[in-house]
């Protein structure tokens, strides 16, 4: 009876997911979009710092688990101008405008790079 019970608690319990980044590092894949906050942090973190390769993989992650996220697109924009990326940096821009038109902060940030 024992083992039955816990193969049966084995059975309801998740396990993690997995993914691998394109450097080969591997990360769990969280299971609900409450972690997205969580990347979010870490990537303005990480690029308030200067150590802006840590901040755009932070925004990255969140942008796979919610590729419908503006703030994470307008956040990688952000590093990517800090980078001098100025093309990327309009995509995202442009990207987190189409997602949320009521987002102010992309349109704002677009405009200095366009008269660059």
């Amino acid at each position: 009876m024992r083992q039955i019970l816990l193969a049966a608690l084995v059975l309801l319990v998740p396990l993690p997911a997995f993914a691998q980044e394109a450097d080969g590092t591997t990360f769990v894949v969280p299971y609900s979009k409450r972690h997205l906050a969580a990347y979010i942090n870490r990537g303005n973190a990480f690029k308030n710092k200067g150590d802006f390769d840590k901040a755009l993989a932070n925004y990255n992650k969140a942008i796979r688990l919610d590729p419908t996220l503006a703030v994470a697109y307008c956040n990688r924009g952000i590093t990517w101008k800090l980078i001098g990326d100025y093309g990327k940096a309009m995509a995202d821009y442009d990207k987190a405008i189409q997602l949320d038109r009521t987002f102010v902060g992309p349109s704002l940030k677009r405009e200095p790079i366009s008269s660059v």
